[in-house]
């Protein structure tokens, strides 16, 4: 205890050591803390359930944005490969193309039909050579 001014005592530290009460009191008292732990139990875990499922929303979520940015950025890589091997085949069809202009101007043709007739007229045949077993190497 503090004694204060005016003759009032402040109470520093209070402990209640025992107490006996009746069976029937004691019994509600039992149960009151019972339900009280109960329903915090109960409320716990229905927040755990609650941020369990919050996770699993938070997780779904970011897996789909990982997906989506993987498959946005996989069909840019697609496209800008495709880009690039449709604009090097303009290039070389142009290349070709002015190639065979030259060719045909140095040749002296003037008639395009004349002009392929003779490209393909000299073009190289493919050769096969096939040998067989038993050759006359192998003896």
């Amino acid at each position: 205890f503090d004694k204060m001014s005016g003759g009032v005592v402040k109470v520093i530290n209070f402990q209640l050591r025992s107490l006996k009460f009746d069976d029937s009191i004691e019994k509600i008292i039992v149960q009151k803390i019972s339900n009280l732990q109960a329903k915090r139990t109960f409320e716990i875990r229905q927040n755990a359930t609650q941020i369990f499922k919050e996770t699993e929303i938070i997780e779904t979520t970011a897996t789909n944005t990982i997906n989506k940015i993987r498959a946005t950025a996989e069909a840019e890589g697609l496209k800008l490969v495709l880009t690039s091997k449709a604009e090097a085949f303009k290039t070389k069809v142009s290349q070709e193309t002015l190639s065979y202009k030259d060719l045909k101007a140095q040749i002296g043709f003037t008639d395009d039909i004349q002009f392929l007739h003779f490209i393909f007229s000299n073009e190289i045949p493919d050769i096969c050579l096939l040998y067989t077993s038993p050759s006359p190497r192998d003896s």
